[in-house]
């Protein structure tokens, strides 16, 4: 069973994150994004930055927050990020900020399920190979896992330049279900 720990609504950006009742388990942690269901979410999906980036950016410290509590409680703290649609992009970028340098916390597991996602723009991509060249020289490295589904006629797959993942010097498992 799972409690729901933390929440964050701002401008169409809809995020939960729960934490196992019984922490004895050592079950993940779970971050989950909502997708466009609104006018505000529908307008995120318009950000001329990178569909859902500026309003994700406004609260990228408040989710980092959220995930970094439960991180430093917990050794070994495991965590999964869900999300369907702009929430995938949504995700995809928490991920990003879960393996950032500046980071006083560590996830030993970090799994991706992102649903229909939109691509996300280069500037967040850059930052992303950014985060796992550093990561290679960081003592301690969480294992990382995409997971990726989507319709080939689902016009939001089709937005935006790249989803992450992993380099010849940073191998990550990913998997792709069309």
């Amino acid at each position: 069973y799972y409690q729901l720990t933390n929440q964050i609504h701002h401008k169409g950006l809809n995020g939960y994150f729960f934490t196992p009742v019984d922490s004895t388990k050592n079950l993940p942690a779970q971050l989950i994004f909502r997708g466009t269901d609104c006018a505000a979410s529908a307008h995120r999906d318009l950000d001329p930055y990178g569909v859902g980036k500026t309003t994700f950016d406004e609260k990228a410290a408040q989710i980092q927050a959220m995930v970094a509590t439960y991180a430093k409680k917990h050794e070994n703290a495991k965590i999964e990020v869900i999300g369907h649609s702009l929430g995938a992009g949504d995700a995809q970028r928490a991920v990003i900020n879960l393996i950032s340098p500046d980071s006083d916390f560590c996830y030993a597991d970090i799994k991706l399920f992102s649903y229909c996602t939109p691509k996300l723009d280069s500037p967040t991509i850059n930052m992303w190979f950014q985060n796992l060249n550093a990561l290679c020289e960081a003592e301690k490295k969480p294992r990382i896992e995409l997971n990726f589904s989507h319709h080939e006629r689902d016009l939001v797959t089709w937005t935006g330049d790249a989803n992450i993942c992993g380099t010849e010097e940073f191998f990550i498992p990913c998997s792709y279900l069309v």
